[in-house]
């Protein structure tokens, strides 16, 4: 084999091995990714702490300064109602409106609960 032919069989083997770590570690990518979604959709709290949390909430008051819309997406993004928090997708689809503007406005709701509550622990 001449010099240029073993550079060339190098070459080949080197890009082999780099795109077969490269599709290797797209796909741990692809999983981790899918792990993380699934993850971010679902609180890790037990239903009987989202229950308590929920009527915490609710007897404070603080979802009063919340739209309807608003308090629609807590209450079911964190499973104040039923204790089993929902997806962005899940509510999205049950109010005919995308993922994206579900987590648009649950940042909204979240940002003006922050408020509310810093409001109600400053003393007067």
């Amino acid at each position: 084999m001449t010099e240029s032919e073993l550079i060339r069989e190098a070459m080949r083997l080197l890009g082999r091995r780099t795109s077969e770590r490269k599709t290797i570690a797209c796909r741990l990518n692809a999983q981790k990714a899918r792990s993380r979604k699934k993850e971010a959709g679902r609180s890790s709290a037990t239903p009987e702490v989202r229950r308590f949390v929920g009527d915490s909430i609710k007897t404070s008051g603080l979802l009063d300064v919340l739209t309807f819309r608003e308090k629609i997406i807590i209450s079911q993004r964190f499973g104040l109602a039923d204790g089993e928090p929902k997806t962005l997708e899940e509510i999205g689809k049950k109010l005919g409106i995308t993922r994206e503007r579900i987590h648009q406005l649950q940042n909204i709701a979240l940002s003006k609960l922050r408020r509310a509550r810093e409001a109600q622990s400053k003393p007067t």
